[in-house]
């Protein structure tokens, strides 16, 4: 085996101004009965290094920012169980005129439902497992 460093016409500081690093150059013989013989017939195994392991980036779920965001948690739980059952959008902005929350309208339900309202399923239906689970 022959260094990198030792091919005619270059220096180490040859390799290094050109950004490479002296590796080790290894030819392969001829010979034998075999047409190349390799040094090493073991293949090294190859551990990544801890700072070139690329980690896959963390998904940050938005958080809303709609009127009916800042509405308290038990009028949107109820708000999103009817819309989870199916109930119009003017039965909901009535429900909402009845406990004080004036100002809503069917743009804001859809846009609601777009958004929040498919974290909040995603957050509380149970996977099909869970559900037809038997009781002991």
């Amino acid at each position: 085996m022959t260094s990198l460093r030792s091919i005619p016409g270059y220096t180490l500081s040859d390799l290094q101004n050109m950004g490479m690093t002296p590796f080790l150059y290894v030819p392969l013989e001829c010979g034998g009965s075999t047409p190349l013989s390799i040094p090493n017939p073991e293949p090294s195994t190859l551990t990544p290094i801890a700072a070139f392991v690329v980690k896959p980036p963390s998904v940050k779920v938005p958080k809303p920012r709609s009127k009916i965001a800042h509405l308290p948690e038990p009028i949107q739980a109820n708000l999103n169980t009817m819309l989870a059952s199916g109930r119009p959008y003017m039965d909901i902005v009535r429900y909402l005129n009845t406990q004080g929350y004036s100002g809503f309208n069917k743009v804001n339900l859809h846009d609601w439902k777009k958004t929040g309202f498919q974290q909040w399923l995603q957050n509380h239906q149970q996977p099909e497992a869970i559900r037809s689970k038997p009781e002991l």
